[in-house]
């Protein structure tokens, strides 16, 4: 099926129509378009890692912590430390 240009395979429209793409569907080709889908796909599977590597209770907190550092001036300051004191931990055991 050709959809303003651009081929769509079986039932590919509809899920485009009910995400809402399917009027910006020239938007999605473009370089910055594109560029933002990969950043978002990248933080999905950043969180899904997180998630399944600490469980979702500790996921939960490093990310509420991100968001709270994330603008702040001195953040590298509390990633450090947070490293360093796993590297504590570790050579305790």
């Amino acid at each position: 099926m050709l959809c303003g240009g651009i081929w769509c395979d079986n039932g590919e429209w509809d899920i485009l129509e009910s995400l809402g793409f399917h009027t910006e569907i020239d938007k999605m080709f473009s370089p910055n378009w594109q560029a933002k889908a990969r950043v978002q796909e990248l933080a999905s599977r950043e969180r899904q890692v997180l998630t399944e590597k600490l469980g979702p209770d500790i996921a939960g907190y490093v990310l509420e912590l991100a968001e709270v550092l994330a603008d702040h001036p001195h953040a590298d300051c509390a990633a450090t430390y947070i490293l360093r004191r796993a590297e504590l931990k570790r050579k305790e055991i």
